[in-house]
């Protein structure tokens, strides 16, 4: 078994000395910028005027930092933090990781290289009617996340996410897969990592399976030639930006591009998100473990500060350190960017435990860890063991898995894994040998963010038929959805379930998103 956590971008002993994050005034003009830096033998890497950031590179050296704050038209000077994949421990519940099955190959037929993927923008392709009746993708029995989610009512009037456009800022992304095929704008892909391309992590199982993953779980095509699993606003588009490499590695500047990139004006320099689904972010911390922490932390602000003006969504995990955000011992209460800087929708994880007990596979690995699928399915939640909480930073909470089960071990010999059950199921990524239908069951607060941003394409898509504008259209500079951040964010809050009352409000915020309450549509029969 993989063992593949949560993407937290750690905060490293050092920063990154040569590369800084700025900020800067209306007035800055990045052609004086480029003479000022050059100047100190450095260049300009990023500039933002709208947002106020620049990113620049300059020579390792102790008077670097000194230098970029005497220029002129530059506020603030923040060291840039490396990030990374932290290591975790299985046994240890506190680190508690996320997790990943690769015993979930359902085909072995020669498929793309994972070298070689389809570069050129695939047509958006939509459903020719409502879901009316279970989607008839081979897995979809076996999701239990959807249900708990329950966007079949929405689905049964047409409100499927239909462009709402969602940003996954994240690992690069396997969009040849044949459930993401027509669902992403590969034109608007973007990477911020240097001399990578936004689908190539190198490593096809410990790279870009989580982007991929993440954006199966957003919007996975439905009826899609009887094949692969159903994303909760199946019609929505995807626009890949990555910020982390094939070892699940990047930096803070990386990040923040991102997120601006993302968030601006639909062209060349934006992608015209309607959401940003982050599922990353730092280990919490306390502030005085980052040097200039105000610098730092106020680059992050201003970016998530940016895209909230901008009208955009930004939904982000809240990390899988299993720890209490509001309470720690030593600190009182924790930071964790970017989901306790504000203008975010915090997720936290919640998860069924033994949902299968006899299930069945196929020794020789080809076929799914199959499960006698209960009517209805038993979808009694707790909150995921991994999962960091707290009231104050914890928006809403939503479906990624339990791992009780894989740490109760106890399996006997040649025992199936059922407890992949407990997780969530998605798409995977491809093998060097080229493996073209790939999926996971994985386990985190990153597959609780997705169906959280999916669950906000569908009340954007809702509000936009209701208001008779079409997301489809055109998007001319700064033509936006007819809602507005605060306004999503309410109505995530407004259905969410509280399955134990005011005692979940710690773990869960204001509850386990449901969008059949939050938008008002029965749940059809077919979805019992």
């Amino acid at each position: 078994m993989a063992l593949m956590g949560l993407l937290l971008l750690t905060v490293a002993g050092a920063a990154v000395a040569e590369r800084f994050i700025l900020g800067i005034t209306p007035a800055a003009t990045q052609a004086a910028l480029d003479t000022a830096v050059k100047a100190l033998g450095g260049k300009v890497e990023f500039f933002h005027s709208d947002a106020g950031i620049a990113v620049v590179a300059v020579p390792e050296g102790g008077s670097a930092a000194a230098g970029l704050a005497a220029v002129s038209g530059v506020t603030a000077v923040a060291a840039n933090m490396q990030v990374q994949l932290p290591r975790v421990d299985a046994s240890d519940k506190s680190t508690s990781p996320e997790q990943a099955s690769t015993t979930a190959a359902v085909s072995s037929a020669a498929g793309p290289s994972f070298l070689e993927p389809n570069l050129k923008a695939t047509n958006l392709q939509y459903l020719s009617q409502p879901l009316t009746s279970e989607p008839k993708d081979m897995l979809y029995p076996l999701q239990w996340a959807p249900r708990l989610v329950r966007p079949e009512g929405a689905w049964a009037a047409g409100v499927t996410g239909k462009c709402v456009r969602v940003a996954v800022v994240d690992t690069g992304m396997w969009w040849d897969h044949p459930d993401l095929v027509g669902r992403v704008d590969v034109d608007a892909a973007r990477s911020f990592i240097e001399g990578e391309p936004p689908y190539y992590d190198n490593d096809p199982v410990g790279g870009y399976w989580h982007a991929s993953h993440v954006a199966g779980i957003v919007a996975a095509s439905a009826n899609n030639n009887d094949f692969g699993v159903v994303g909760i606003a199946p019609e929505a588009t995807i626009i890949p930006v990555k910020v982390l490499n094939g070892g699940n590695g990047g930096d803070a500047a990386g990040v923040i591009m991102g997120i601006l990139y993302a968030a601006s004006p639909l062209g060349p320099d934006g992608a015209g998100a309607d959401i940003i689904n982050l599922s990353l972010g730092t280990a919490p911390f306390y502030r005085s473990q980052v040097k200039a922490d105000n610098a730092f932390l106020g680059m992050y602000t201003k970016a998530l500060n940016y895209a909230a003006a901008q009208g955009v969504v930004v939904i982000a995990a809240a990390g899988n350190d299993g720890v209490d955000l509001d309470h720690d011992p030593r600190y009182g209460k924790l930071v964790t960017a970017p989901c306790t800087l504000g203008n975010t929708v915090c997720v936290s994880a919640s998860g069924p435990t033994d949902i299968c007990k006899g299930c069945s596979y196929d020794p020789q690995g080809v076929t799914l860890v199959t499960c006698p699928l209960p009517q209805p399915w038993n979808l009694a939640q707790q909150p995921a063991l991994y999962s960091n909480y707290g009231r104050s930073a914890v928006w809403v909470a939503g479906p990624g898995g339990d791992i009780r089960s894989v740490l109760a071990g106890g399996l006997p010999p040649g025992a199936p894994p059922c407890y992949v059950h407990d997780w969530v199921l998605g798409v995977g990524a491809p093998t060097p040998a080229g493996r073209s239908r790939r999926f996971f069951w994985a386990a985190g607060t990153s597959m609780a963010a997705p169906a959280v941003s999916g669950a906000a394409a569908l009340v954007i898509h809702d509000a936009a038929l209701r208001k008779g504008v079409d997301l489809c259209a055109p998007r001319g500079a700064g033509k936006r959805n007819p809602t507005n951040p605060g306004q999503v964010k309410t109505a995530l809050a407004r259905g969410a379930v509280l399955p134990n009352g005011a005692a979940d409000r710690e773990a869960y915020g204001n509850g386990i998103v449901d969008v059949s309450r939050t938008l008002g549509y029965p749940q059809p029969a077919w979805a019992a």
